[in-house]
């Protein structure tokens, strides 16, 4: 019952978003932050990130491309180097291209038109690959930005990407870092801790490493 009202509200808020994703945004705002979202005289990081998503995303090539989880390597590439890429195993206009016979062990799929639309694979072996291919073209098939307002999606040309599965030496799970810029410059960093166990812990940090 649950599953089925969580798909009406999103489906709902999807021919919202056709219409006006500020509306979208807003009932979304005010369910997770408690509160009407100010786009007027925005104040906080929230009510910024929603006034740029809003106002400066929809239609920037830039963000477009560095929110496209291929495209975006073109960017890394040239403004840091293609050394810091992970490796890039295929790239699939649908699912149907993928041969899994020359996928290694273990890797990652993923659609580049959204967030969560990923599969990480540990063991080929025990895959379902058919009911992989079904999720990835239902995901293709999914305009990812509209149930959520997130505009700066609804450019991307949709893909699925194929990467290499990262892991420590040891084989365990990898730290994910993630660091925040203001104008340009590193303000704090997010560490996260125990993302494949399903129960992550996120610490935040100064560029000092000070909780």
């Amino acid at each position: 019952m649950k599953e089925q009202l969580r798909e009406i509200f999103r489906n709902s808020m999807g021919i919202i978003s056709n219409f006006s994703p500020t509306l979208t945004s807003k009932i979304y705002y005010r369910a997770a932050i408690g509160k009407k979202l100010n786009l007027k005289n925005p104040q906080t990081f929230n009510e910024k990130l929603m006034y740029l998503k809003l106002n400066e995303y929809e239609n920037n090539e830039l963000i477009t491309q560095c929110v496209d989880k291929y495209k975006v390597r073109e960017y890394v590439e040239k403004v840091c180097g293609k050394e810091i890429l992970n490796e890039l195993l295929g790239v699939y206009d649908n699912a149907n291209e993928i041969d899994f016979n020359k996928l290694p062990k273990k890797f990652v799929l993923k659609c580049n038109h959204a967030a969560g639309f990923n599969i990480i694979c540990e063991d080929k072996n025990k895959l379902d690959i058919e009911e992989t291919r079904k999720k990835l073209n239902k995901w293709l098939k999914t305009d990812y930005w509209k149930y959520v307002a997130e505009v700066q999606y609804k450019n991307v040309e949709k893909k699925i990407v194929c990467e290499k599965f990262l892991e420590s030496k040891d084989g365990n799970s990898i730290e994910d870092y993630k660091i925040y810029c203001f104008n340009g410059k590193p303000k704090f960093c997010m560490l996260c801790i125990g993302r494949n166990l399903g129960k992550p812990k996120y610490y935040f940090l100064d560029i000092d490493w000070k909780l």
